[in-house]
């Protein structure tokens, strides 16, 4: 079981993923925006970290350097559908600044469950 910290501006994402990780045992707190992340980040300590990429609050690339400041060894997952720019590059940016694997939506529920796995073992 993983303590994850699960990032998405667009709420029906949010709670879907939420739902699939909790349905393998995680246990899953979710935020909206990357500044309400951080500051939760600040109290509890997680395992894994999967925010999106496109978020109009602070984008997934800001969160995930301040993700990785704060906690240095924090397991991230970076997710996008892309935005101004495609998918694709927003993941390699993500993956640059220290994403461990990214997933680009849509994506199957099984996927993001054997990239947390995947992390954890």
């Amino acid at each position: 079981m993983a303590k994850i910290i699960l990032i998405d501006d667009e709420i029906d994402i949010l709670q879907l993923l939420e739902i699939t990780l909790e349905s393998v045992n995680h246990k899953v707190d979710t935020c909206i925006s990357g500044k309400q992340a951080l500051l939760k980040m600040r109290e509890i300590s997680y395992d894994v970290a999967i925010t999106d990429m496109v978020m109009p609050d602070q984008d997934g690339i800001e969160t995930i350097k301040q993700i990785k400041d704060l906690d240095p060894g924090i397991k991230i997952i970076g997710m996008s559908g892309g935005g101004i720019i495609n998918a694709d590059t927003y993941l390699k940016l993500a993956q640059h600044l220290g994403a461990d694997i990214v997933l680009q939506k849509p994506f199957e529920g099984q996927k993001l469950i054997d990239a947390v796995h995947k992390l954890m073992s």
